[in-house]
């Protein structure tokens, strides 16, 4: 399988990591309307994401990541936006254990309300 590796001017997101697939999407130039003060900025469509490709390596010295593609995949042009996806069976976000401890604080002198405090909990054996 052929691989691709993709550079960054700017630092990895720290939660890349191999095993997560990688996409991307061509972005449009729009010129700024009255409540954007700074000029222009860049706009992708959501309909146009194109998927590069599992992540086999990541080099955060480096700022890269090398993806396996397919034979006919297209690679993405420098200004796409480039983002990725965990896989769902090994990065699930709940609690793990027999118990959990946590502590709110509020270090503002102003007075705060706290509406709810919720937390995603299952039986995991029996």
């Amino acid at each position: 399988m052929a691989t691709v590796t993709l550079t960054f001017a700017n630092e990895l997101n720290t939660s890349i990591q191999v095993g997560d697939t990688a996409y991307y999407t061509p972005t449009v130039a729009v010129a700024g309307g009255a409540s954007f003060n700074s000029g222009n900025f860049d706009t992708a469509s959501s309909s146009s994401i194109v998927e590069i490709g599992v992540v086999t390596v990541v080099t955060h010295d480096n700022k890269a990541i090398v993806c396996d593609i397919g034979p006919s995949t297209p690679t993405p042009d420098e200004g796409d936006f480039i983002f990725f996806s965990k896989d769902s069976q090994a990065n699930t976000s709940g609690l793990l254990g027999y118990f959990a401890k946590f502590k709110l604080r509020n270090n503002s002198t102003a007075e705060s309300e706290l509406f709810s405090v919720a937390s995603e909990v299952f039986e995991s054996s029996k």
